[in-house]
């Protein structure tokens, strides 16, 4: 082939190629863009309404509960178990005895024949009343703890059935040690 064309006229050509290959190609990638965004359009307006409505709620379920809620929901359960408590040790009376020293006193004096399975407490303004339930090998070692009890000059009565003697080995007992609540606490 011949080559007709002068070495300007080839640069020119060149060149020119070359401006309209850089405007298809800018073209095609705006195109792209544009097309791109208008189908991301409806992801971002349906994320952003998702935002909105939750922020909404967010600040319903503020308003509805409040911040504070759950502080005086806490606060509350906190203040019923602390009056429980108060109920078991009563610290507001010098003059009841806590559970604990109870327990501590009745375990004292039971000896190596009983077996304690049990205490309740019950107590009202004027009297506390302990309950101890629990099994004797032998009819003596029963007697001794009973009396024992009644020695104890922290109880002001030691209640205790005459038919639980009627077994001689592995009986079941019920001691009921009544307190006023007037006495004074024994240390």
């Amino acid at each position: 082939m011949l080559n007709l064309l002068s070495t300007e006229e080839k640069k020119k050509v060149l060149n020119e190629y070359r401006l309209r290959l850089a405007v298809i190609v800018t073209l095609a990638v705006g195109v792209l863009v544009l097309a791109s965004f208008e189908l991301l359009i409806p992801s971002y307006v349906l994320a952003s309404l998702k935002y909105s409505n939750a922020q909404k709620n967010i600040v319903v379920l503020e308003e509805k509960y409040g911040s504070n809620a759950k502080e005086k929901e806490l606060a509350e359960q906190v203040r019923n178990t602390n009056m429980k408590v108060a109920t078991l040790t009563d610290t507001t009376a010098d003059t009841r005895l806590l559970f604990s020293q109870i327990v501590a006193n009745t375990l004292k004096v039971k000896g190596d024949e009983i077996k304690i399975t049990g205490f309740r407490y019950d107590a009202s303004s004027a009297q506390e009343r302990i309950s101890v339930s629990g099994t004797a090998r032998h009819r003596d070692s029963l007697a001794a703890f009973v009396d024992a009890l009644k020695k104890d000059t922290t109880y002001s009565s030691v209640t205790f059935p005459i038919s639980s003697y009627v077994k001689s080995e592995d009986i079941s007992f019920s001691v009921i040690l009544d307190r006023k609540a007037a006495a004074t606490k024994k240390k």
